[in-house]
């Protein structure tokens, strides 16, 4: 990628969908701007935003590379009572390097980074303080006025939590009283106006962004009834200047929540026995928990709300661009004429009260505070000089999170070990996210349970971030919504306005702001899916064997008892002309590579098991410990033979076409089920690693793809393969594809979902096999995740190799032994190359990869990534923390790889 293509991605990841952003206005006079907020960026779609245009003048296309699309607001019209509208909106696709930022719409609790830095440390939004101008409902404009000057027009609103009689709940639904005075002077209040449309603003693009609006209504609004039997399908109580209502047209006087439809969660305060309160309650029987806290986040470009802050009449020093505020400080009088109004007298009549003054958000100015990973705390920081983080993993921590102790190595229940014990609990003091290490202050346990508090100069503890992992129950986050039950060390706001500190073992966590409540037929703990899988175009590298083959003198001088001696291993030097053909063309790392390495101790006859070991058997008896083994067998139903014969053609095709890096073994006595063992490719961080699949062929088959289940031992080594086993790939319909990416009745079989899980799942990069991940590639921010992601994986990866050492699947075991004693040798030297930062997970260190050249030009080096001295002047090509645990692994991986 050209230095100058790099650049470009870097500008283009500055802004973000939800900025408000400006540019010279080619039209206007010299010097004016345009204003507009960013509706889409590179690699978003409609259906991923929450918001969409009244107007409709989205495109649905995709947006191109390097471009954004914009809502142009036009603000040549001058003041008006309606204010800013969609009709005032166009949208445009625009280069990203022409706009500026002006300001950034961050969220409490949001996980940001330095605009200047997007690949350095991150931190949290800890507080959110934001000024906006707006445009009175009157034609006065104020400038940089706070938030609490401005009130929602419906105070409560869905997804918000409430408070009555000591039950906790969360507002499902809000019924709304709308009170409209009629062109022929009645007034009104209306129900059930919004469901159906039965009330429509007279303005077709009356708001600006409609979606963003739990309720369509404000005062003075002109709206109308669609038709006279929408007005007569509503439900209508006349307050004054008639009897009935007979005008469609009115305007809004006020906005009134009526009744809300909760869903009560806890008792906060209220004894259990008692029951909660109904479903559906007066407003004014509750407490509104969120709004108070969340307020400033609330507001942005477009919404109105409620006048609350104070005199609301002309004032030209507030208002100096106002043409009418202009006028009148020229002596122009000072008063103007009041508009006639269309039934003014009946109006007059009635007495009914004028609309209150509503305001509009014409900009915003947003003031964020920080906790960065380093410990520090920035107050008042402008929100553009932070972009939002989008992509996390579970090894990235912050100050203040609970945490506890993770097993570097898990227990296999040895005969006769001690039962391990409970993991520690403790508080992130700072992380050093370049090195991947954090600093942990363990928490005491009290006799009676509870957790003591730590001194504020308590030090901690230097570990890795790989062997701690977020407390499954203290997982707490800035903006989470939570229940006290006793006192402690949280710094909580509470319902009725007060905050106070409480123990993470004393609350319990309710649900986050943005948590979607479940869906009734949801399946239990459903994965999250990756998106489509990248395409090998050409054979993964072999640089690591190469490099191997260079250092393996070295790596068995150092510390190596050597083959042969009394501590050794035992295994044996292996020929070079044991060597087959070049590894380079082989799709993963066979017993070929293996015999290859020069000086390397793999036993003769591990090799020889390897190669002479059939790729497909048929064996008998009962499968042991297959996932599908309870399923129901196929050969009772009426279509047994034409299954049988299905299987059978199968077989012969996996017997004939297995590559030399797969074997499967099929059951005599349930021809619906198989075992396969997968090895992993060079130049990935599944070399010299074998992978295990259960498959079972459905009685539908071939007319529905086959079930798959991985081998996971509890751990998630790939985006596609997740802890409960399921293997995510469009051939198994188990993620979206499209033409030959999905499973075909006429074409597909068993032996395409082998390769291509050898191919498309187990490849050098597994971070762009996550769903949208792929955009990333060639970034910075993209490859510098990828780097650190395949240390997660490849630890991940080892400790899934101590289980298969133990206790292979039925019936690979022989298999499993003699693959591992032939491949221990290239296994153990890569981790202490690994280990001592001698090179990069299944990378050669003789030269940079793509990644690291695209990291290198858009954030000044490999540095930048692992925080240490640049890899090409012999600094560490591996994290400090990743380092700290695979020291760890590595002596329980030789010494299971010695006693074969």
């Amino acid at each position: 990628m050209a230095a100058g293509e790099g650049r470009a991605r870097a500008r283009a990841s500055v802004v973000r969908s939800y900025d408000v952003v400006e540019r010279p206005d080619p039209t206007g006079p010299q010097g004016r701007t345009k204003l507009g907020l960013v509706w889409r960026v590179a690699g978003e779609s409609d259906s991923e935003d929450d918001m969409s245009l009244s107007s409709e003048e989205a495109s649905d296309d995709e947006v191109p590379e390097n471009k954004a699309q914009v809502a142009w607001l036009d603000e040549t019209r001058g003041p008006r009572e309606r204010g800013i509208s969609a009709d005032d909106v166009h949208v445009d696709l625009e280069d990203v390097g022409a706009l500026r930022v002006v300001d950034r719409q961050l969220l409490l609790g949001e996980v940001v980074a330095a605009a200047d830095d997007p690949l350095g440390q991150t931190g949290v939004v800890a507080g959110v303080r934001r000024e906006v101008d707006v445009r009175l409902s009157n034609g006065m404009v104020r400038r940089c006025v706070p938030t609490d000057a401005l009130e929602p027009v419906l105070r409560f609103q869905a997804d918000q939590y409430v408070l009555h009689s000591g039950w906790l709940g969360r507002v499902d639904f809000v019924e709304e009283a709308v009170t409209v005075r009629f062109v022929d002077g009645v007034v009104a209040e209306l129900r059930g106006v919004s469901e159906g449309g039965l009330l429509l603003p007279q303005h077709e693009h009356d708001h600006l962004f409609r979606e963003e609006y739990s309720c369509p209504f404000y005062p003075g609004q002109l709206v109308k009834f669609k038709s006279y039997s929408a007005l007569h399908s509503a439900r209508v109580r006349v307050l004054a200047g008639g009897a009935a209502v007979r005008a469609l047209r009115g305007t809004v006087l006020s906005v009134v929540a009526d009744e809300l439809g909760v869903e009560w969660q806890v008792p906060a305060t209220a004894d259990p026995e008692k029951g909660p309160p109904p479903e559906n309650v007066p407003p004014g029987e509750c407490t509104q928990l969120t709004y108070h806290f969340f307020g400033p986040c609330y507001w942005h470009l477009g919404m109105r709300g409620l006048w609350r802050g104070g005199d609301a009449s002309p004032n030209p020093s507030s208002n100096p661009a106002s043409p009418s505020a202009a006028s009148r400080a020229a002596g122009g009088g000072g008063r103007r004429r009041p508009r006639k109004r269309r039934g003014g007298a009946a109006a007059a009549a009635g007495g009914a009260p004028e609309p209150a003054i509503t305001a509009q958000v014409l900009r915003t100015h947003t003031l964020v505070d920080v906790h960065w990973q380093d410990g520090r705390e920035v107050r008042g920081a402008p929100a553009t000089a932070h972009v939002p983080v989008e992509h996390l993993d579970d090894h990235d921590f912050w100050p203040e999170d609970f945490v506890e102790e993770k097993a570097v190595v898990d227990d296999l229940d040895e005969p006769g070990s001690a039962p391990p014990p409970l993991p520690r609990t403790g508080v992130v003091r700072r992380v050093k996210a370049s090195a991947r290490t954090a600093v942990v202050a363990w928490l005491a346990q009290a006799a009676d349970g509870s957790l003591q508090a730590l001194l504020p100069g308590e030090a901690g503890e230097t570990v890795s971030v790989y062997s701690i992992m977020a407390h499954q129950d203290f997982s707490f986050q800035i903006a989470d919504v939570i229940v006290a039950l006793h006192g402690g060390r949280l710094l909580v706001h509470w319902g009725d306005g007060s905050e106070s500190l409480i123990g993470p073992d004393k609350v319990f966590m309710l649900s986050r702001e943005d948590d979607e409540p479940p869906e009734e037929d949801a399946p239990e703990d459903p994965p999250q899916a990756p998106g489509n899988l990248p395409r090998m175009e050409e054979a993964p590298p072999a640089g690591l064997g190469r490099w191997l083959q260079r250092r393996h003198a070295a790596c068995g001088a150092a510390g190596d008892e050597g083959a042969g001696s009394e501590g050794g291993s035992g295994w044996r030097t292996a020929s070079d002309s044991d060597n087959d053909g070049d590894s380079a063309a082989q799709p993963a790392a066979g017993a070929e590579r293996a015999t290859g390495a020069a000086g390397s101790r793999a036993s003769g006859d591990a090799v020889a098991f390897v190669a002479a070991c059939p790729h497909f058997d048929v064996i008998e008896g009962e499968p042991e410990g297959h996932m599908f083994a309870g399923a129901p067998h196929p050969a009772g139903t009426a279509s047994a033979k034409a299954f049988q014969r299905t299987v059978l053609r199968e077989w012969n095709t996996l017997r004939a076409n297995l590559p030399p890096t797969i074997w499967v073994r099929a059951y005599e006595s349930r021809m619906d089920l198989l075992r396969a063992a997968v090895a992993g490719a060079a130049g990935t961080p599944y070399h010299d690693q074998l992978f295990f699949f259960d498959i079972q062929l459905p009685p539908e088959y071939p007319g529905v793809p086959p079930l798959v289940q991985y081998h996971s031992w509890g751990m998630r080594a790939n985006p596609n393969l997740y802890e409960c086993g399921k293997v995510c790939l469009s051939l198994l319909n188990t993620w979206a594809g499209r033409n030959s990416e999905v499973w075909d009745p006429s074409s597909s079989t068993i032996l395409q979902v082998l390769v291509s899980i050898q191919g498309l799942v187990l490849v050098p990069k597994p971070y762009f096999n996550e769903a949208g991940y792929e955009k990333q590639a060639g970034s910075g921010e993209g490859e510098r995740n990828s780097l650190l992601y395949n240390e997660s994986c490849f630890l991940v990866v080892c400790r899934s190799a101590l289980h298969v050492l133990r206790r292979p699947p039925h019936p690979f075991g022989p298999l499993a032994r003699a693959y591992y004693k032939a491949h221990g040798d290239a296994l153990v030297c890569a981790c202490r190359a690994y280990a001592s930062g001698e090179a990069r997970i299944g990378q050669d260190s003789g030269g940079a990869s793509s990644g690291a050249d695209a990291v290198r030009d858009a954030a000044g080096g490999v540095d930048r990534v692992l925080g240490e001295p640049d890899c090409d002047a012999g600094g560490p090509k591996t994290s400090e923390g990743f380092r700290l645990v695979l020291q760890q692994v590595l002596p329980r991986l030789e010494a299971a790889l010695a006693s074969l």
